[in-house]
């Protein structure tokens, strides 16, 4: 798919990430994760896979560089707000690459389902980590690492999907717990139970 559709490619990716605004992320977060983070995430993982292999840079390499700029681009506001805009807007971006290659190889048909997951599971896992992250600021030592590790645990689900396809019927579940972790480090998941505490019938709570 020639370059020139990068503009609309990257909208359809911002539109299939919408349900993120869910989280009301930093409309300024959003643009300096798909601006200066994806910038210099792309030089940098471009030139690793120069000097080494594809999936070293995917398993070890792009799990550390992007949580490190993401954490770094969180310094404009060291909120979890802010976090998830960065990651948000990061994710929009990637996307739009990784939808421009599959759709240069693959028919749409064919690639259909898979674009969707990636664009409902991408967003939640750069958000999320990034939520984890900014609690470095606070003095979380472990904050940084745990976002690494749980980047690498995604990066190497998908090494494995595309090793293995009959796996893809476990992606449903990996969503879902990318979107609770996410809807915890809001504070949305708390107030959800409290809903459901105070309103049992909504969550069917029929006995």
């Amino acid at each position: 798919m020639p370059l020139s559709y990068f503009s609309e490619i990257l909208i359809l990716s911002f539109l299939l990430s919408s349900f993120m605004l869910l989280f009301r992320p930093n409309m300024i977060s959003i643009i300096i994760g798909g601006s200066a983070v994806s910038f210099f995430a792309i030089i940098i993982e471009s030139y690793m896979q120069v000097i080494t292999s594809g999936i070293f840079v995917l398993i070890i390499i792009s799990p550390v560089t992007e949580e490190i700029l993401k954490f770094l681009a969180t310094a404009y506001g060291k909120t979890v707000r802010n976090a998830i805009g960065v990651g948000l807007g990061f994710a929009v971006v990637e996307n739009a690459f990784y939808i421009m290659l599959i759709l240069s190889t693959y028919s749409l048909q064919a690639a259909f389902w898979y674009l969707i997951a990636r664009s409902i599971g991408d967003p939640l896992l750069h958000s999320s980590s990034t939520s984890i992250s900014v609690k470095s600021w606070e003095g979380r030592k472990l904050a940084l690492p745990a976002a690494i590790g749980l980047h690498f645990s995604y990066n190497l689900w998908a090494v494995m999907l595309s090793v293995s396809p009959s796996l893809f019927r476990f992606e449903p579940l990996v969503i879902v717990l990318l979107f609770s972790l996410l809807m915890q480090r809001t504070g949305k998941l708390g107030d959800l139970r409290l809903r459901l505490k105070v309103h049992p019938s909504v969550g069917g709570g029929m006995k």
